[in-house]
């Protein structure tokens, strides 16, 4: 190993992108989160409005990993957001009317895409 050169470059630009990596996950990944979100909100059925103001992103970071949770705030039993479930699975007097499921769906492209462009941008950064 003593007759390799540049190995201590490559461990120090490999600890750099880990670094910078570290530093820019949960910006990419709250970008990815507010995408879903808003593809949820765009399909979110509007009375009030109440429900919709309590659609919200919920951003953890930690030293190696990122995670951002969208969801509707208030909504468990007895909250006042508890019907979100009744409009998403509809009940035995209702019909479904899906906001969360679809919405989910229509971002998973999108979300995808953000997340590579993000950690390829990183590394391309890094790479200069």
């Amino acid at each position: 190993m003593d007759n390799i050169t540049g190995l201590a470059d490559f461990h120090a630009a490999i600890a750099n992108l880990q670094a910078n990596l570290t530093k820019q996950l949960p910006v990419i990944v709250a970008q990815a989160a507010n995408t879903t979100e808003q593809e949820i909100e765009s399909r979110m059925q509007v009375d009030t409005g109440e429900m919709k103001q309590s659609l919200e992103v919920v951003q953890t970071a930690h030293e190696n990993s990122a995670t951002a949770t969208v969801q509707v705030s208030n909504s468990g039993k007895g909250a006042n957001q508890h019907y979100a479930i009744f409009q998403e699975y509809g009940t035995s007097k209702m019909q479904a009317r899906p906001f969360f499921r679809p919405g989910v769906e229509a971002a998973k492209d999108k979300v995808q895409a953000q997340l590579i462009e993000g950690v390829l941008a990183v590394v391309e950064q890094n790479g200069r």
